[in-house]
């Protein structure tokens, strides 16, 4: 048997696994026994079943402090798609014809809840955000009709 580029032998025995349907919920080591009906003895094999997709949709996107010219952003990860993704925070000033600016982060294993703290925004003024996350097979989404997305504006300088 052949899964995810590991043979896995078994003298005079062919194992066959197919999956038909698959969430991410179902990721994680399984175990295969295998037995003959000849009073042969039970060989046990482990293997390790790995999606492969994009990431989901970032969740929870908003705010956790603003000052005059910052605000620092959080969000809870979505499933990396088996691969390590990486989250891009997207903004602008509300109703700009500017380009957009963004920052990004990368993904950490132990980690579930991400901050960011975005830096030299002009005072009292209202800023559009948007976050999405992207690995080796794509993006969370591409319709921006689903990126997640925060409204909010900026304290008076002091």
């Amino acid at each position: 048997m052949n899964f995810y580029g590991k043979d896995i032998n078994v003298n005079g025995q062919e194992v066959v696994v197919t999956l038909h349907s698959f969430s991410s919920k179902l990721k994680g080591n399984y175990t295969i026994g295998v037995k003959n009906f000849q009073g042969g003895s039970l060989s046990t094999f482990v293997f390790q079943v790995i999606p492969s997709g994009p990431p989901e949709i970032p969740m929870n996107f908003g705010t956790l402090s603003i000052t005059s010219n910052s605000i620092t952003v959080t969000w809870l990860r979505g499933f990396n798609g088996g691969h390590k993704q990486t989250f891009v925070v997207t903004y602008k000033r509300k109703d700009s014809k500017e380009n957009l600016s963004s920052e990004e982060i990368m993904e950490d294993d132990n980690r579930e809840n991400y901050t960011l703290r975005i830096k030299n925004l002009l005072p009292q003024t209202e800023y559009d955000f948007w976050l999405f996350s992207y690995n080796i097979k794509g993006n969370s989404t591409n319709d921006l009709k689903l990126v997640s997305q925060m409204f909010t504006k900026t304290t008076a300088k002091r």
